[in-house]
């Protein structure tokens, strides 16, 4: 998770496709080393966070400044159950799709209790204990999701269409212990397999890989893709490192 020290650290793009993207998956001021991060622990007595205050205004914002773009954002959220109430103040209206990785819940957790108003919800759950992927999606925003036997790692995919284009999404997590030559070459098998149905994609989450990596490299190179994410996004070592990208 990008833990942000201001908001001059949040960065924006914008590309030639109607597509506004929000490139920072931070929602916290720093409180501790990555995967560990519980934005919880800044808030205080009264339940508010002034830290997810400013982020909520900043995102306010930049609605009001691209009302016709689609605003997208990831959080490595580390267990959601205990955080979803911040968490629905800072998303609602404020994001239109927006990937939760290490969600840690399973069938057990109702949809109902992790609902946004106006949002459709699609799971890819693992257990209490790891992984696990939630996707909010505006209801506003014509898609679905996309069934395919090439995902057997933690992988949501989802077409949607802008401006008469359809895109397809790609929500991931890789577990730090998944090998990495199966799980990128299991990306580019369903790239390939998609490319004469997407005009577009957009790959984003927690690669728990580089771009230096090679493996990840060898998918960039092979689909021209660039990483939007410049900035180290964890800190669970003395080398930050840039691991949780949208591509």
């Amino acid at each position: 998770m990008h833990i942000l020290n201001s908001l001059d650290e949040w960065r924006f793009s914008i590309n030639a496709s109607n597509i506004y993207l929000n490139i920072s998956n931070s929602l916290s001021t720093p409180i501790n080393n990555c995967p560990e991060t519980n934005f919880l622990t800044s808030l205080n007595e009264t339940g508010s966070s002034d830290s997810n205050d400013d982020i909520s205004s900043l995102l306010k914002s930049q609605r009001i400044n691209y009302p016709k773009k689609i605003i997208i954002g990831h959080l490595n959220i580390n267990s959601i159950r205990n955080k979803f109430v911040l968490l629905q103040e800072i998303v609602e209206s404020n994001l239109d799709i927006f990937l939760i990785t290490e969600s840690k819940i399973d069938d057990s957790f109702p949809n109902s209790q992790f609902s946004i108003p106006d949002y459709r919800l699609f799971r890819k759950d693992r257990n209490v204990n790891g992984g696990g992927l939630l996707l909010y999606v505006n209801q506003n925003i014509p898609g679905k999701i996309i069934n395919s036997f090439f995902f057997e790692f933690e992988i949501l995919a989802f077409e949607f269409s802008v401006a008469n284009k359809k895109w397809l999404l790609l929500g991931i997590y890789k577990p730090p212990s998944v090998n990495e030559e199966a799980f990128f070459r299991e990306i580019i098998a369903a790239l390939n397999s998609y490319s004469s149905d997407y005009e577009n994609f957009i790959l984003m989450g927690d690669f728990n890989a580089t771009t230096e990596n090679h493996h990840l490299k060898d998918l960039l190179n092979t689909f021209a893709f660039d990483s939007l994410i410049k900035e180290p996004t964890c800190f669970k070592s003395t080398t930050p490192t840039c691991i949780d990208l949208i591509l």
